[in-house]
């Protein structure tokens, strides 16, 4: 719950003005704060351990954790490096559905991923990059089809 109060925006209560002659409504955006914290985490079914320290979770855990803080900020793109990995592959499948959830609310996307199953469930349209440089792009189905895609990854054409 901490880390996600933390990334609450434009807390009021930090400055000494707004602490000092503003509690009211620095109470009142910390009662909105956490009303959004544990909406999130009930979301990723983390509510029970709203109260733990972070490192107590799990990999996948700390990954959902993770883009609820983001969420926290309201953004209107996320970017997400590598979001499955060191992830146990049974909340990987979790993981993809929060991100569907987000996505099908209107929620843009960037991910840098090598789950090629989780980029295949996720994504519209995919950039495959090969030496720092767009090799491709298109559907998933379409570029994992390309032979320069499968020589660059897999080091030989199918």
């Amino acid at each position: 719950m901490e880390n996600l109060l933390l990334a609450a925006p434009a807390q009021r209560g930090e400055k000494f003005v707004g602490a000092l002659f503003s509690r009211r409504s620095v109470q009142r955006a910390e009662e909105l704060a956490a009303e959004q914290a544990l909406s999130l985490l009930a979301r990723v079914r983390l509510t029970h351990l709203a109260d733990e320290p972070a490192g107590v979770l799990s990999g996948g855990q700390k990954k959902l954790l993770e883009l609820c803080r983001a969420l926290m900020l309201e953004p209107a793109i996320m970017l997400l490096d590598e979001p499955a990995a060191g992830v146990n592959p049974s909340l990987i499948g979790e993981l993809g559905e929060f991100i569907l959830e987000l996505r099908n609310e209107g929620m843009t996307f960037g991910i840098v991923e090598h789950n090629m199953e989780l980029m295949a469930a996720l994504c519209d349209h995919v950039y495959v990059l090969a030496e720092g440089r767009v090799l491709t792009q298109g559907t998933f189905d379409a570029v994992t089809a390309d032979a320069r895609v499968q020589e660059a990854w897999l080091g030989a054409p199918a």
